[in-house]
C-alpha cells in the first residue's frame, strides 16, 4: 500500500491526519463540503497562493449551499439531461 501523499496530510500539535480521513471523523459527507474542508485545513500549504485557497474554499461552500437550496425545492429536478441512444 502506497503512503498517502502530502497534498492530503494534515499536522497537528505533531500528529498527522490524513484530511480525508477527518471529514469521515467528523461526519462530513457532502462532496462539497469535504472539498472546502480540505481547503481550509490545507490553506497556504501547497504551491497555490494562499487567497487561491480561501476563493476556492469559498466556492466550494456556495456550491454546497446551491446544492441544498435545490435539494429544497419540491419541483426542481437535480438532474437534467437527455441521453438519445446513437443510430447505427
Amino acid at each position: 500500500m502506497n503512503p498517502t501523499p502530502s497534498r492530503y496530510q494534515f499536522e497537528f500539535q505533531g500528529a498527522r491526519f490524513d484530511v480525508y480521513r477527518l471529514t469521515e471523523i467528523v461526519g462530513i459527507t457532502h462532496h462539497a463540503q469535504a472539498h472546502a474542508f480540505k481547503k481550509i485545513i490545507r490553506a497556504g500549504q501547497s504551491e497555490k497562493p494562499l487567497v487561491q485557497d480561501i476563493d476556492e474554499a469559498i466556492q466550494a461552500m456556495q456550491r454546497w449551499k446551491q446544492m441544498v437550496v435545490e435539494d429544497q425545492e419540491p419541483q426542481s429536478p437535480k438532474f437534467s439531461f437527455t441521453f438519445t441512444p446513437p443510430t447505427n
